[in-house]
């Protein structure tokens, strides 16, 4: 598979939790896949006045959000042939060292640096259009087993 076909299949499993229409479809449909390859990611998302708090800067809520959605889709990146292996969270942590101004575009760069055999160790990171860090968020990952 290439990387064209590749960033097809990410952008096909963003569109079907896009059409699920749950919690994190409110940030889902902002986020665009601007980059993708095994284990690395790169969206972009403008902030718009429906995920702000009541100062017009992303809410921390959506930026979690962001590391959440986006960091489960780079522990699916790792399989080649795209198949879905669905994971659950285990532990999830964010750290916020400024805002994103409301209308500003937000940069979201992750990977998923390690899977092993049950768990899978994740990072992302949110920039503003300066390269400045927004946030930092990492995310452990339950891989499930199929059952037989």
């Amino acid at each position: 598979m290439d990387k064209v076909e590749f960033k097809k299949g990410l952008e096909g499993l963003l569109d079907k939790w896009r059409d699920c229409r749950g919690f994190d479809s409110i940030v889902l449909d902002k986020i665009k896949l601007e980059e993708a390859e095994i284990g690395k990611l790169v969206c972009s998302m403008i902030v718009t006045p429906d995920i702000c708090n009541i100062y017009s800067t992303l809410h921390g809520g959506a930026m979690a959000t962001v590391v959440d959605v986006i960091s489960s889709l780079a522990v699916l990146s790792m399989n080649k042939d795209a198949t879905f292996k669905p994971s659950v969270s285990v532990e999830i942590s964010v750290n916020y060292a400024s805002a994103a101004k409301m209308n500003s575009k937000v940069y979201i760069y992750s990977s998923c640096y390690k899977e092993g055999k049950n768990l899978a160790f994740t990072e992302t990171v949110l920039k503003n259009e300066k390269d400045e860090v927004i946030c930092k968020g990492s995310h452990t990952k339950f891989i499930l087993k199929p059952k037989l």
